[in-house]
């Protein structure tokens, strides 16, 4: 479940446990979080529990030290109450022998409240609502309020400084390597546009006219090399972009998605001159 190793000095530190969503947008925008909680807390262990995508764009940050993987089976094969209530109970088993003194439930749900109550974790801060019986402390949400600073008003309610909200990434050499040579076959002297089509929530999703508006005008009045990447179920949708747009201006529209993984991405952003998204 875990990629980092225990030793004897990671067991008399104070341990905290931080609950990600299953967003990869989401738990992007918790790393000012991460950085604020490391400063509050510069020798304690640090882990991030998270499913698969937003585990995988946490593998570089340098403010925590363990990545928890939380298996979960896909919904529609998790059964009944009593076989959901088993695998979370086996999931907080193993929290429980890693000794975590504190946890921070960036998703707020009743299952990541209950994981950290049935994993004996003492003080557990998140978003007051249907999950608030299970925590020690609860926040409320904010309405209008950005998700970096929603995130931020959790160590605000315990006290802690905020250095500020600006956001980070991080590219290391193996992905810088494997990124170079993919940008490198772009049309040289052109800007390169990165943009991300969809999101998990329909309700953000741009109407496609919009989108095809901004292509041409990228690639037309501004002499951009356009750039798509996203996941299997984002190729159909790129695919389409592409075929309404013309030949002439699909030329210079180059869907990258099947050749980058997720833990490249950062690498393929950092090649851009713009990002545009939902």
């Amino acid at each position: 479940m875990s990629d980092t190793p225990r030793d004897e000095s990671t067991r008399r530190r104070e341990r905290i446990l931080i609950v990600c969503t299953q967003y990869i947008g989401d738990t992007l925008l918790a790393i000012p979080f991460l950085r604020n909680l490391r400063l509050a807390h510069p020798d304690a262990v640090i882990d991030i529990c998270a499913e698969g995508g937003p585990r995988a764009v946490l593998a570089n940050c340098p403010y925590v030290d363990g990545r928890v993987t939380w298996s979960r089976p896909p919904r529609e094969r998790r059964g009944g109450f009593a076989a959901a209530f088993a695998s979370l109970q086996a999931q907080a088993d193993w929290l429980k022998s890693r000794g975590y003194t504190r946890a921070y439930l960036l998703k707020p749900s009743l299952s990541a409240a209950a994981l950290a109550k049935l994993a004996g974790i003492p003080c557990r801060v998140g978003f007051a609502g249907e999950s608030s019986p299970l925590l020690t402390r609860r926040v409320h949400r904010r309405r209008g309020r950005h998700q970096v600073e929603t995130y931020l008003d959790l160590l605000r309610a315990e006290g802690l400084p905020i250095d500020d909200a600006r956001n980070e990434s991080w590219v290391p050499a193996s992905s810088a390597a494997r990124i170079g040579p993919l940008v490198d076959q772009l049309p040289a002297g052109r800007q390169r546009v990165f943009l991300a089509l969809r999101s998990t929530d329909a309700l953000k999703h741009w109407p496609a006219d919009r989108w095809q508006r901004l292509v041409r005008w990228l690639v037309d009045s501004r002499g951009c090399e356009v750039v798509l990447c996203g996941g299997p179920a984002d190729i159909a949708a790129h695919d389409t972009l592409r075929e309404s747009v013309g030949p002439d201006v699909a030329s210079h529209v180059h869907d990258v998605s099947e050749r980058v993984p997720l833990a490249d991405a950062a690498a393929l952003v950092n090649k851009m001159d713009l990002c545009v998204g939902v």
